[in-house]
């Protein structure tokens, strides 16, 4: 790929530039994905490809690594319904009643609910399997990460709480990730963050670095994370050209943290 021009954006994505033309390509393994704003630029470099390598050119994008690509006017749509049935038999759930939400609303789980399960294999394993079904289902994102905390030595509560996640799965399998064509791209990003609010997480902050003092610092801290990731996606759109109309913006919902953001006067 570098002796056809392509330069590296990550480990697995590479791409290749010209004044009018652009293509990238993402490889997994012996599965890739090329595309580009011209199809002969694209059709060229399989064809190139093809010289080096035995290649198999499936056409448009329909599926890749468990994830189904649904094509519509102006968008595409992103799912992985097929992953989640095999999950849910795995799991011994495909007949399961349906549950409404991702996680019980007064759910507080702490590492003294229910007993130490006798053997933890099966549970990692579906929680991996949810880890990754959080690429297109992003609500089930909050859920899934509540399970990860205790993979180590999981209880019977998180057990119950894994099933909940796979329960409401069940009864939202068509829903995904819609990726809509846009001329340009406006870049936002949403922080929020709890302060002294997780019961496992009193004594000492372990999900931010150093201790807040205040909700206003924890928030600003997120401010500051949501920021670089920003920062890093921006930087991404430059080198594949993708327009931005105005610079990115990063919400979030505490006062005292954005009069801090906005004028370093308030940090002295």
């Amino acid at each position: 790929m570098l002796k056809l021009g392509f330069q590296g954006l990550l480990v697995t994505l590479l791409y290749s530039s010209t004044t009018d033309t652009i293509i990238c390509v993402l490889v997994y393994v012996d599965d890739i994905i090329v595309t580009g704003n011209k199809l002969s630029a694209v059709q060229s470099l399989i064809s190139d490809l093809s010289q080096c390598f035995a290649l198999k050119d499936l056409g448009d994008l329909q599926f890749f690594l468990g994830i189904q690509v649904s094509h519509s006017s102006g968008c595409l749509f992103l799912s992985q319904r097929q992953y989640l049935i095999d999950l849910l038999q795995k799991a011994e759930l495909a007949d399961a009643k349906a549950m409404k939400t991702p996680l019980v609303a007064s759910s507080s789980l702490s590492r003294t609910d229910g007993d130490l399960l006798p053997d933890p294999t099966m549970y990692r394993s579906l929680v991996g399997s949810l880890q990754y079904l959080t690429l297109t289902r992003t609500d089930i994102a909050f859920a899934v990460n509540k399970t990860c905390q205790f993979l180590s030595s999981p209880t019977t509560a998180y057990w119950a709480a894994m099933k909940w996640i796979l329960r409401y799965l069940k009864g939202t399998l068509t829903h995904g990730l819609q990726i809509r064509f846009s001329p340009s791209c406006q870049l936002q990003a949403l922080s929020d963050t709890e302060w002294a609010g997780c019961p496992l997480q009193y004594r000492s902050a372990k999900k931010q670095h150093t201790i807040a003092r205040s909700s206003t610092e924890a928030k600003l801290r997120a401010i500051v994370l949501a920021v670089t990731e920003v920062i890093w996606v921006q930087q991404l759109h430059i080198e594949l050209k993708i327009v931005s109309p105005s610079a990115p913006i990063v919400w979030c919902d505490n006062a005292g943290s954005l009069y801090l953001a906005a004028n370093p006067v308030f940090k002295a």
